[in-house]
This record gives structure tokens, C-alpha cells and sequence, in this order.
């Protein structure tokens, strides 16, 4: 990440004996993995999903000029769509707000894994990965969309797939028990981070998983 003034602003919090908001310390983490992960050579194609009040679902733009929500992080567009991420996570740490429209998001992932690109050897799609990552108990879902505020139901309707693996990491007054359902859901893990130091560990365990991380279920004879 090119170090901007606003990103050195918001990295000085995190000096030792500091303390630290949830949504900067989540905030923190979204940048953690993303350069932990990346820098293996894993996961080169990410897209980002953040949600409080809001679900948005961030755009960049791609070799082609056109405006597109998988952000290539290899090559000539690595630095710049990094940077992009950067900055766009240390804006919406300005307006975070305390509702936790988890549902609506989990939805958008699920629509959303169509749009990796294919892999150029199988000319299939590489397994995703879906990292959730959550400070507050869902209290929000969408009636016009049918979207309930649990997401247990939205779990099983669009991300209980044999190309997908499920990983929550719960910070704050994250609800311990539906995190846990997710995951187990998603065939991931829950991990509950009580200081960041522990965070770092399980995100660097997490960035090392990625390759194998979904596993292919045995077709029932």
C-alpha cells in the first residue's frame, strides 16, 4: 500500500498502549488479510463487500476502463487497485453507523462469485473463498427484497456450495452463535479475536489456508 497521509493517520492508532474502535480495528483487518493473502500469490482476485446501514459493494476500474467489482491485485493494476481498497476502507471507517445489515451482504457474496474470472487452465472457476468479517449482531435485512435479518436462511440459499468455503471472524459484540452457524455452515471455521495480536496470527494462518481452503464434498452413491 503507497502510504497516503489519510492511511498514515489511520495506521497511527495502532501504536501499542492505543486503544482502538471496533471499525478501525476491523477496518485494520480487511487491509491485514488483504496483504497477507496477496502476498503469497493467493486470491489475486478479491472483491469487497463492506455493510452497516448500507451494503455497497466496491467498483474499480478495470484494464479495460470499465467499471467492475473483482479487484485484480497482480501485475501493472496491484498497486493501484490496493491503494483503491485502502482508501476506500479508511473512508467508510468515517461513517460507520451501528446497524449490521449482515443478511443483505451475505446475499450480494453469493451473486456475486459469478463474476471471478474463469481459471485459464480448467476454464472453470477457482474455489472462493468468503471471509466475513463482523463486530455487531445482525439487526437489519431488506423487506422489499425479502431479505429476513437473519442469516442463517441467507447462508444456505446462496453460499452452501461445493465451490465455496465460509470463514467468519467475529470482533466486539459480534454474536458468537450465529458466526458459528455460518461457518459451519460454509464447511469454514469461526474465529473469535478478543485482541488483534491474535487476529494477525489467525489472518497469516488464513492467508496460508486459501489454496486449499474449500473442500469438495463425496458424491453420494
Amino acid at each position: 500500500f503507497t502510504e497516503t497521509k489519510d492511511l498514515t493517520r489511520f495506521l497511527d492508532q495502532f501504536r501499542e498502549g492505543d486503544k482502538v474502535s471496533r471499525i478501525g480495528s476491523a477496518a485494520m483487518a480487511t487491509l491485514l488479510y488483504l496483504s497477507l493473502k496477496i502476498g503469497r500469490g493467493w486470491g489475486e482476485n478479491v472483491q469487497l463487500i463492506t455493510f452497516g446501514d448500507d451494503v455497497e459493494l466496491l467498483q474499480v476500474q478495470d484494464k479495460k476502463g470499465n467499471m467492475s467489482p473483482v479487484i485484480e491485485c497482480t501485475g501493472e493494476m496491484r498497486e493501484l487497485n490496493l491503494n483503491t481498497v485502502a482508501f476506500y476502507v479508511v473512508e467508510k471507517c468515517k461513517n460507520a453507523t451501528g446497524l449490521t445489515a449482515m443478511s443483505v451482504a451475505l446475499k450480494i457474496a453469493g451473486e456475486q462469485v459469478k463474476y471471478f474470472p474463469k481459471n485459464n487452465r480448467t476454464g472453470r472457476q477457482n474455489p472462493t473463498m468468503v471471509v466475513l468479517l463482523s463486530d455487531g449482531n445482525p439487526n437489519k435485512g431488506d423487506e422489499e427484497q425479502n431479505i429476513p435479518v437473519n442469516p442463517v436462511p441467507v447462508v444456505k440459499q446462496h453460499l452452501v456450495r461445493d465451490d465455496i468455503v465460509v470463514y467468519t471472524i467475529g470482533i466486539g459484540e459480534a454474536d458468537d452463535d450465529v458466526m458459528q452457524r455460518i461457518a459451519d455452515l460454509g464447511r469454514g471455521e469461526y474465529f473469535r479475536a478478543t485482541n488483534f495480536k491474535e487476529l494477525w496470527r489467525f489472518y497469516d494462518i488464513l492467508a496460508q489456508k486459501f489454496s486449499i481452503a474449500a473442500k469438495i464434498k463425496t458424491a453420494k452413491k
